[in-house]
C-alpha cells in the first residue's frame, strides 16, 4: 500500500526539483511531473480491484476484471514513459554539457 504514494512523491520529486525537463511552468515539466502520481492512482485502483476479486471469491463481478487490468496497463504504460523521458532527458542534457565544455 505504501509503493505506490512512495513511487509517485519521488516521480513528482525527479520531475520538478532536477533540471532535466526544463525551467518550471513548461509543458514537459508539468507532463512528467504529473506521470507518476496518476500511476501511482491507477496502482491503488488496480489493488483495490483485485483485493476485491479475491475477497468476493467465486462468483465474484467478472467487470472487475478487465477494469483492474486496465488500470494495471495504464499504470504500466506510464510508468515506461516516464522512465523513457528520464532517459532521453538526461541524454540532452549530458549532450548539451558535452557540446558547451
Amino acid at each position: 500500500l505504501l509503493h505506490a504514494p512512495i513511487y509517485g512523491a519521488l516521480g513528482l520529486t525527479i520531475a520538478t526539483r532536477t533540471p532535466l525537463f526544463g525551467r518550471p511552468g513548461q509543458w514537459p515539466r508539468r507532463l512528467a511531473a504529473a506521470t507518476l502520481p496518476i500511476a501511482a492512482l491507477c496502482d491503488l485502483v488496480e489493488n483495490h480491484g483485485h483485493e476485491t476479486l479475491l475477497r468476493a471469491g467465486p462468483g465474484a463481478d467478472a467487470g472487475l476484471v478487465p477494469l483492474a487490468a486496465g488500470f494495471a496497463s495504464a499504470k504500466w504504460l506510464l510508468v515506461a514513459l516516464f522512465a523513457s523521458a528520464v532517459v532521453i532527458a538526461t541524454l540532452r542534457l549530458l549532450l548539451a554539457r558535452r557540446t558547451t565544455a
